[in-house]
């Protein structure tokens, strides 16, 4: 479990920033995509789509093979 956790972490330490701060704002701060929306100053829909992006690119980062086998 430790693995995994340190595996998540550096995963959304090593996204792009734009898309690491809504993750962040989404999942942690737990904020809806309207209050998301208004602290970041865009549209939903951009809200949407860059957590959707986010989700993609963490995905792939924790079931690539340099993941070091840790999976979630």
């Amino acid at each position: 479990k430790t693995e995994s956790i340190q595996a998540l972490r550096k995963a959304v330490e090593e996204l792009p920033p734009l898309y690491r701060q809504i993750l962040l704002l989404r999942d942690w701060e737990q904020m809806s995509y309207q209050d998301i929306a208004a602290v970041l100053q865009i549209p939903i829909g951009t809200v949407r789509s860059r957590l959707h992006n986010a989700t993609v690119l963490l995905t792939r980062s924790l079931n690539s093979p340099h993941a070091n086998g840790a999976r979630l």
